[in-house]
């Protein structure tokens, strides 16, 4: 982004719309949208740049809500109390001379 803030600072974009395209939520399509309209010469609202980097900010993976999140971190705990529990059961196999030795 370091590199591309130089380039934007070129156009004629309002310091707002700058500062909105420069942020690190911004997604690098809209970013790479507005350059190339800006390259053109074409004048672009405030607004306009708000409202197509939200677009494109919603069009990312949508945030889960804090129960989804609850879930997701306990279904990952879980499994991981699973394979650990599979992991100590084949290791009392293999100290009770009733499984091939772990590699």
């Amino acid at each position: 982004m370091s590199d591309q803030i130089p380039q934007l600072a070129e156009f004629r974009l309002p310091i707002s719309g700058l500062y909105a395209l420069a942020a690190p939520s911004t997604p690098p399509e809209a970013r790479a949208e507005f350059i190339e309209r800006a390259q053109e010469g074409e004048p672009v609202p405030v607004a306009e740049i708000r409202r197509v980097v939200e677009k494109h900010k919603a069009r990312k993976k949508p945030k889960l809500t804090a129960r989804q999140r609850k879930i997701a971190r306990n279904k990952a705990q879980r499994e991981r109390w699973i394979e650990e529990s599979r992991r100590r059961a084949e290791e009392r196999k293999v100290f009770r001379g009733e499984g091939p030795p772990l590699g």
